[in-house]
């Protein structure tokens, strides 16, 4: 990659973020490449066979995200929720995050009929 050309603002998106959102296979490779270093995603999907693939996705279900800090924010959120009765240890941490919720029809008129009756 050449790294000039990046900094000098030759981007595709023109400083933005793609528009095409991260599948989760995606994000898990990526994960991967950043935890392990030393090769980018496509190279480590060619290094590991699926065997091995499905034990760390089994890993990172099981124990949380390769990401050390991720891993200790956990820790610090856990133990803080010990000591202070209520606390839901997973408001403070930021993985793993709650995937949005599609809005349905019933959804919507659940919570408008919610807000009408409050407005009572």
């Amino acid at each position: 990659m050449d790294l000039a050309a990046h900094r000098a603002g030759d981007r595709t998106h023109g400083g933005r973020a793609p528009k095409k959102p991260l599948t989760p296979e995606d994000a898990f490779w990526i994960e991967v490449s950043l935890a392990f270093g030393g090769r980018s995603p496509e190279e480590w999907q060619e290094v590991i066979t699926p065997e091995w693939r499905d034990k760390l996705l089994q890993y990172r279900h099981q124990y949380g995200p390769f990401n050390a800090p991720l891993r200790m924010e956990r820790m610090l959120a856990k133990t803080a929720s010990l000591h202070f009765k209520g606390l839901d240890p997973s408001k403070l941490m930021e993985w793993p995050k709650e995937e949005p919720q599609e809005a349905t029809l019933d959804g919507v008129f659940g919570m408008l009929k919610s807000v009408a009756r409050k407005d009572k």
